[in-house]
């Protein structure tokens, strides 16, 4: 009896592993997502570096995530802003034959910021906690983007788009005086409009 069952099971996965086989050797030949590299340029030129990555993820969709990061500033003055962005997109006319997206897009993004900003001898502007990470009291926002990807050439893309939706979050002001950082204020922002401008060149890294 045993023994029986035995053979019964052995004969089932045998007829199991010989399904999968020829499923397997039915569907298409599958390939590594396109994965790119891109600067947004208008990022750069207000002096904040960034650097984000964009995965393809079906045949016209894509997620991307950046990260921005500028540290600059002194006594007196301040231009701290960084934090992620997170963005899916629909590329309406699909993926290319190198699997890279061009073309009209939409999509939905958010973003994560933490800021410290005052011109010298001027109102400082703080989103964040004081002394906290990147998450105690970020600013963030969300939205919808439209935009349209530029080949340039086969490996480089030129992107523009646009964002409108929310920022808010809790904001402090304060001045610079005497060597110490003085508050003023404390106030939440809740703002709707544009909300991000992008102007981005995209490296297709080699398949």
């Amino acid at each position: 009896m045993k023994k029986t069952a035995l053979v019964t099971v052995i004969l089932l996965l045998c007829h199991c592993m010989t399904g999968l086989a020829q499923r397997a050797a039915a569907q298409p030949e599958r390939h590594f997502p396109r994965i790119s590299i891109y600067s947004n340029l208008a990022y750069d030129i207000a002096l904040i570096p960034n650097l984000g990555v964009q995965v393809g993820v079906f045949d016209d969709c894509s997620v991307s995530l950046s990260w921005n990061h500028s540290w600059w500033g002194g006594e007196g003055h301040s231009w701290k802003v960084y934090g992620p962005e997170l963005t899916v997109r629909r590329y309406f006319s699909g993926r290319n034959a190198d699997r890279s997206y061009t073309g009209h897009h939409a999509g939905l993004y958010t973003q994560v910021i933490t800021y410290d900003i005052q011109r010298r001898g001027g109102t400082g502007y703080l989103g964040g906690e004081p002394g906290g990470n990147l998450f105690d009291g970020a600013n963030w926002g969300t939205g919808l983007e439209y935009g349209y990807t530029f080949r340039l050439n086969r490996q480089l893309d030129l992107d523009l788009s646009i964002g409108l939706g929310y920022f808010g979050g809790k904001y402090y002001s304060y001045e610079y005086t005497g060597g110490q950082y003085i508050w003023q204020s404390t106030a939440h922002r809740n703002y709707w409009g544009p909300t991000r401008l992008g102007i981005s060149l995209i490296w297709n890294l080699p398949l």
